[in-house]
């Protein structure tokens, strides 16, 4: 039986639970297959809470498949809270293949939260594939809590595997910027090499590790 038949079916059996659930997990799965007319059958649930479950999970899927499409789609959606979880999850999934996009994306998100939340995952997988363009973007932002985090981000994924690259980092960045980062980067460091990152905490000036 295909989606559309499920659908039918599910339709004619009376109002209950079960088919609120049934019905959602229709939708989900042509989904996968039609994006958009998942989306559009998704409106035909009378739960809320199984008609945003239900968008999501398309959402999510899609913004795999095709994260432009998603994002396109994902843009025209009504302003709150779907809208922004949507986009921040696109966002990261766009920031594989293309940074500058991702960032406008998730630049647009109206929730602080969910930008700021979008904004380090972007930067934070940007950093996975090209850590030394990641943090030079960092550096350029204004300086606060959020350029913190991020930078703090870039650092983590560089320290994977240069961890004397990171060090060179941390060493040029701010006061507390500075000492957040060395702390970070102690305890990650002691978990592949702890007599090293003893080693680094104990060379470090009284009170910045």
């Amino acid at each position: 039986m295909d989606s559309q038949a499920a659908l039918a079916w599910v339709e004619d059996q009376p109002a209950s639970p079960t088919k609120n659930a049934s019905m959602q997990s229709v939708i989900s799965s042509l989904g996968q297959s039609d994006p958009q007319a998942g989306m559009a059958l998704s409106q035909s649930l009378t739960s809320k809470s199984a008609k945003e479950r239900a968008q999501q999970q398309i959402i999510a899927q899609w913004s795999q498949d095709d994260p432009r499409a998603a994002a396109q789609y994902a843009s025209k959606l009504p302003a709150g809270s779907l809208k922004s979880s949507q986009m921040k999850n696109i966002a990261g999934q766009l920031a594989q293949t293309d940074v500058p996009a991702a960032l406008a994306m998730a630049q647009g998100i109206g929730s602080t939260q969910e930008k700021e939340d979008a904004l380090k995952g972007v930067v934070q997988t940007w950093a996975g594939n090209d850590s030394t363009a990641a943090a030079a973007y960092v550096q350029s932002l204004p300086d606060g809590k959020l350029k913190n985090e991020m930078m703090n981000g870039v650092i983590s994924q560089l320290a994977n595997k240069d961890i004397h690259g990171a060090l060179t980092i941390i060493g040029n960045l701010p006061g507390k910027a500075r000492d957040d980062a060395q702390q970070s980067i102690a305890a990650q460091w002691a978990q592949n090499d702890a007599p090293a990152a003893l080693a680094y905490g104990q060379s470090l000036p009284t009170g910045e590790a």
